[in-house]
């Protein structure tokens, strides 16, 4: 029944650009905001169902905390680079998949970073 609502949707393109993403920049971090509310900033991309959608990129050594409302179920996917995410190794090409809570931290390893975009 769901899946025949969400078809029943008309679809829409969304075109946006680099420049478009607006990004939040603390010390160590950067994080980009595509879809939903981070630092009080809000993505350009509007999604079917609420969510966020963050790309983030921390310095050696950094930590980031983000809130998450407790019920949103995700996933990060680790690009580059290696750290911690919520007591869980994060590795290269490695996904997680997130438990329950209403954060997530995420520490950088003190190796090299990837630069931000």
């Amino acid at each position: 029944m769901l899946l025949a609502f969400l078809l029943s949707l008309s679809h829409r393109y969304q075109d946006y650009q680099a420049g478009d993403i607006p990004a939040v920049d603390a010390p160590g971090s950067r994080v980009r905001v595509l879809a939903g509310n981070y630092g009080g900033v809000k993505g350009p991309i509007m999604m079917k169902n609420p969510g966020m959608l963050l790309d983030v990129v921390l310095q050696p050594g950094a930590e980031i905390d983000v809130q998450v409302p407790p019920e949103y179920t995700g996933f990060i996917y680790c690009y580059d680079g290696a750290g911690n995410i919520s007591g869980t190794e994060a590795t290269p090409q490695h996904a997680l998949v997130l438990g329950d809570g209403d954060h997530i931290t995420a520490k950088a390893s003190t190796a090299a970073a990837a630069e931000p975009n």
